[in-house]
């Protein structure tokens, strides 16, 4: 018994590396599968060459692109205060009216002062009327009649300046109220009410926002690139906005030898504020790049990638990319132009089989 089983122990021992062997490859079989994979179907999108925009860029502050700053023209004491800051206004929309009751009192005695008149020019009237007929019948002379056009003619001229008074006094009643010259937005109130106002002191700041201008600094070098009528693109609020130049200061600063450019921009829906920081980009001319839509781009932290068909397989391969001309990205290196980007759909990964499922 004890022969026996030394030999079965001795038969087992030599079948051993055969079965460690076997179950290894076992376990390599599977391994070797999946780094081989199975081919993942994805179409295909050729690099190609085009035009790249040339940009000159320059920074600049928010601007309204109108200022008024309304005040009154008589003096007076605040007695309603109709839009404070932060209000949005319309054109002729109150915002401070002014005590009028010594501009009403004015009013009333000019209106006096014209019925007076008034009354005076009708018996001044009645008077020559009544002379004319005593001269025609031959009951004064001519010096009488002479008289009575002379008051007539005084007495209506007296009338005519009495209108006057009363128009300029009725004027004069709408001065104590101060109100918006364009629509907009109030932005500074110097007041309060029963407050002393004076002829000619600002009492509010009124912004028009619904369109704002963009103002920045060009080199005298790079000028020559930008002219009226340019389209530009805005950055402002982590947004971007397009705008047009509006004009050119034609004096370059005598110290930075730069100009002034004044952009317009759209803003019904608010989004830009006056003070903003923005930086500008102009079109000054285009240059050949390789270009990529932007659906191919792959981005792992801050690198950014696209998988590149080789040898039947798709490899990641890192781009240093530029400007994005609408859903195209410009490349600036690490592609060729016709090399083949694999899109990536689902399956897509560094190293997998790809078959082709459409050309490019």
């Amino acid at each position: 018994m004890q022969m026996t089983t030394s030999r079965s122990r001795r038969s087992w021992l030599g079948l051993l590396p055969g079965l460690l062997l076997i179950a290894c490859s076992a376990e390599e079989e599977p391994e070797a599968a999946a780094l081989a994979g199975t081919p993942v179907r994805a179409p295909l999108s050729i690099v190609d060459p085009g035009l790249a925009d040339m940009l000159l860029d320059a920074v600049g502050t928010v601007e309204p692109l109108a200022q008024a700053t309304p005040a009154t023209r008589v003096s007076g004491r605040i007695t309603r205060i109709a839009a404070d800051r932060g209000d949005r206004v319309e054109a002729g929309q109150l915002l401070v009216r002014v005590d009028g009751r010594d501009l009403q009192q004015g009013l009333e005695r000019a209106r006096a002062q014209a019925a007076q008149a008034e009354a005076a020019y009708r018996l001044a009237q009645a008077d020559y009327d009544r002379a004319e007929s005593l001269f025609n019948e031959d009951a004064i002379a001519q010096q009488g009649l002479d008289r009575a056009r002379m008051a007539r003619d005084g007495a209506r001229a007296a009338l005519d300046a009495a209108d006057r008074s009363v128009g300029q006094s009725q004027a004069h009643l709408t001065y104590g109220d101060v109100r918006a010259p364009f629509a907009g937005l109030v932005t500074d109130r110097r007041v309060e009410i029963g407050d002393l106002a004076a002829p000619g002191q600002p009492l509010v700041t009124i912004e028009r926002t619904d369109s704002v201008k963009v103002k920045v600094i060009v080199a005298e070098s790079s000028i020559q690139g930008i002219k009226a009528g340019d389209s530009a693109i805005i950055d402002a609020a982590d947004q971007h906005f397009a705008g047009i130049v509006e004009s050119i200061v034609p004096t370059a600063s005598p110290l930075s030898r730069s100009y002034e450019v004044r952009i317009v921009i759209d803003n019904r829906q608010g989004l830009l504020r006056t003070g903003q920081f923005a930086r500008a980009g102009f079109k000054v001319g285009e240059r050949r790049s390789l270009f990529i839509d932007n659906d191919l781009i792959v981005q792992q932290g801050q690198l950014r990638g696209v998988y590149v068909l080789t040898q039947g397989r798709a490899l990641l391969r890192w781009l240093r990319l530029g400007v994005t001309q609408g859903n195209d990205v410009e490349v600036l290196s690490g592609l060729s132009a016709g090399e083949r980007i694999v899109e990536p759909v689902a399956g897509v990964h560094d190293g997998v089989a790809i078959t082709v499922t459409q050309g490019a």
